[in-house]
Parts: C-alpha cells; sequence; structure tokens
C-alpha cells in the first residue's frame, strides 16, 4: 500500500502543478490594481511569434542611481549581499587611451561596486508612480516589497546602466485575435503601444493593448 500510495502521489502531482498554475493571473486579474504601462521599441525578429505578441516595457529599465541600498531599505538583505561582494576593481566602460582621474576612477569604482550589490540581491521591487500623462513609471528599486501601492516583483535581466529587470512571463507576452497580429507588430516597432495590466502582490498580467497614433 505505501508503494502505492507513492505512486498514487508522482502521478497526481505534476497534475496539480499544471491545475494550480493559472490561479495566480486569476487572482491578480481579480483583485490586481490597474494600471497603464508605456513600451518601448522592440526588435522586429522578436515582435510576432504566432499568436502572441512579445513587448519591452519602459518601466522594465530602471537608472543605477534610482536602486536604494540604504541599510534601512531591507537591511539584512543588504548585509548578507555586503559580504559576498568583493572590492571593486577598475572596469570597463572608459577609454583605455584617456587618462583617468583620481575622481573618475572613484565613480567608476562606485558605479562597479554598486551595480555588483544589485546583481548579487535576488528579488527587487519596483514601486509604481502616476506621472502627468496617466502613464505608470518605476518610481525606484527597493531590497523589500513597499507597504502601499502598487509595485513589481522582478529580477535582474541585464546588468548595465540602466539595470533591465524581468518581471515575469505576465509582462513578456500577450494572446491576440488572428489577422491583427500585423498592426501590433507595426506599433510595437514604433513604441506606439500601451498596455492596460493588472498588478497584485507585484505580479502583472497584461489585460489589453492600446495603440497610440
Amino acid at each position: 500500500m505505501k508503494g502505492f500510495g507513492r505512486y498514487l502521489l508522482a502521478a497526481l502531482l505534476p497534475l496539480c502543478v499544471l491545475l494550480a498554475a493559472p490561479v495566480k493571473p486569476a487572482l491578480v486579474l481579480m483583485l490586481g490594481e490597474e494600471v497603464r504601462l508605456a513600451t518601448v521599441p522592440v526588435d522586429p525578429r522578436d515582435v510576432f511569434r504566432g499568436d502572441y505578441v512579445t513587448l519591452r516595457f519602459a518601466v522594465e529599465s530602471v537608472p543605477l542611481a534610482s536602486f536604494d541600498l540604504s541599510p534601512e531599505r531591507g537591511e539584512r538583505i543588504l548585509e548578507s549581499v555586503d559580504s559576498t561582494v568583493s572590492t571593486p576593481k577598475e572596469s570597463g566602460g572608459l577609454d583605455p587611451l584617456e587618462p583617468m582621474t583620481a575622481q573618475a576612477r572613484r565613480e567608476n569604482e562606485d558605479r562597479s561596486r554598486k551595480l555588483d550589490r544589485v546583481v548579487a540581491v535576488k528579488d527587487w521591487y519596483v514601486p509604481l508612480e502616476r506621472d502627468e500623462l496617466g502613464l505608470f513609471r518605476a518610481a525606484g528599486a527597493w531590497a523589500f516589497p513597499p507597504d502601499k501601492g502598487g509595485y513589481l516583483h522582478g529580477t535582474v535581466r541585464y546588468a548595465y546602466d540602466p539595470v533591465t529587470l524581468d518581471f515575469g512571463p505576465g509582462l513578456e507576452r500577450f494572446y491576440v485575435r488572428e489577422n491583427t497580429g500585423r498592426r501590433l507588430e507595426d506599433a510595437a516597432r514604433a513604441g506606439r503601444i500601451e498596455a492596460i495590466v493588472k498588478v497584485w502582490r507585484g505580479m502583472p498580467v497584461i489585460v489589453s493593448l492600446d495603440m497610440k497614433p
């Protein structure tokens, strides 16, 4: 019987995972706050794939200076990160033929060290604020979720300045009706799409797309 029970559990586990997969998006759609996000122009080779469109968002690109690494912002998280980050070395990005001033060297090392700390933090939380056009933009990046207001939960995708964050599959693609892909592809190339998105506990789900003239 014990062997049969383990076999039954092993057989049911994948089914439970499949059944649970749609639950989170459904909760986001039901309980989430609605925000409007601006898209940015994308590589035309990576826009339209069959019945869904791949999008990139302005909120995914956060300046390094906007990452809050002060001790009061997730103190224990950042203390553990600092223990793993080595003393910064001279990094690239500057012309090796040009002499580097002491100030430029310090700034370069500070930037390199901060980028190392940002990469070492597993989870980032980006609070959202509405601008004068009604679009929601990144108001910074914290190592812990804000107490109030909408935010996105993500991880570092590309470690440059600005830092590119990955907010998961909820913002990666949007399924479209048949024969609508070409119009969306052209609009996405030009960055003329705004997305209506539901956000709940850092998780986003695209509800609809709005093409601008």
